[in-house]
């Protein structure tokens, strides 16, 4: 057994078990049933037979919008999409706190509910640059010790209706994003290929993944899916892109969707989803029962 610092007694695991933890140098070290029994120097703290799980995930976060901190304010945009990516750029460059400030407030908050790894995308657009790159980048140099930080270089406000994005982007990278984002190529570019070509090129050329909002319902939806998987395959970037959101999924057909959940599993297109009001929820057990098909909600 290896040095011991502490031990966590009487840990119920996801299976019904009683085990002890022991820890050493901060990272779980042994976990077994009775293991704090054999050694009577080390502090043991009983949990009592409360649940112990691992970190919990977050794979969808905006830390650069959070308003953790901040007194309440009241909701300022309008009902659709591009008002609330428009109030955005209006608001948040205003605020009396820093993206830095912000971003580790709400990554304390997280931790502190037991949340240890996150995926947060990141504003990359005109009027801000990489300004909120450089906040969230911050924060998560400064709470490296408690919790992962991956970052998706999101350009929320479209890539061709904004010439300089796509260029944007690639400086994103090259300065510390992990993933290349894109969003809605139809609803909010009118060119799916114009968008889903510059960002795939700039995550291969930097051999990293993608993360791609899409919002957009029912076959408009779906045709994007399919483009998404189409330059997955292509490009060898299978088990490095993910879908957010993909709530065309379930306001199409049962077959379009087993179809769509095949085409997704061989591409290996990753999902990421939750509830929506007045959205239709993707068939989350359909896609993981077609294998290959990564689903976090």
């Amino acid at each position: 057994m290896p040095e011991i610092d502490a031990f966590l007694a009487n840990c119920r695991l996801g299976d019904g078990r009683l085990v002890d933890i022991g820890i050493s140098g901060g990272n779980i070290a042994v976990v077994g049933e009775g293991a704090a029994s054999l050694s009577n120097s080390v502090p043991t703290l009983d949990i009592g037979g409360d649940l112990a799980l691992p970190g919990l995930v977050d794979g969808h976060i905006h830390l650069d919008k959070t308003l953790t901190g901040l007194p309440w304010m009241d909701h300022a945009a309008g009902p659709t999409r591009m008002s609330r990516i428009e109030t955005d750029k209006t608001i948040l460059p205003h605020l009396p706190l820093s993206t830095e400030e912000r971003a580790g407030n709400l990554i304390r908050e997280c931790v502190a509910r037991g949340t240890t790894h996150l995926r947060t995308h990141v504003d990359i657009d005109l009027e801000s640059g990489l300004a909120k790159l450089e906040g969230v980048l911050a924060a998560r140099e400064r709470y490296r010790n408690q919790v992962t930080v991956q970052i998706v270089a999101f350009p929320q406000s479209g890539v061709m209706r904004c010439p300089g994005v796509l260029d944007l982007l690639d400086a994103a990278v090259r300065n510390g994003a992990d993933l290349v984002g894109g969003i809605d190529p139809l609803e909010i570019d009118r060119d799916p290929k114009g968008q889903l070509d510059g960002i795939f090129a700039i995550a291969a050329r930097h051999g990293v993944g993608l993360d791609i909002h899409l919002h957009e319902p029912g076959e408009m939806g779906l045709f994007n899916v399919q483009e998404i998987c189409a330059r997955t395959k292509a490009l060898g970037l299978g088990g490095k892109v993910t879908i957010s959101h993909g709530f065309c999924l379930g306001g199409i057909t049962e077959r379009k969707a087993a179809e769509a959940a095949e085409t997704m599993a061989e591409a290996g297109v990753a999902l990421v989803t939750h509830g929506a009001g007045g959205l239709i929820l993707p068939p989350i057990e359909m896609l993981r029962a077609a294998g290959g098909v990564g689903v976090c909600r």
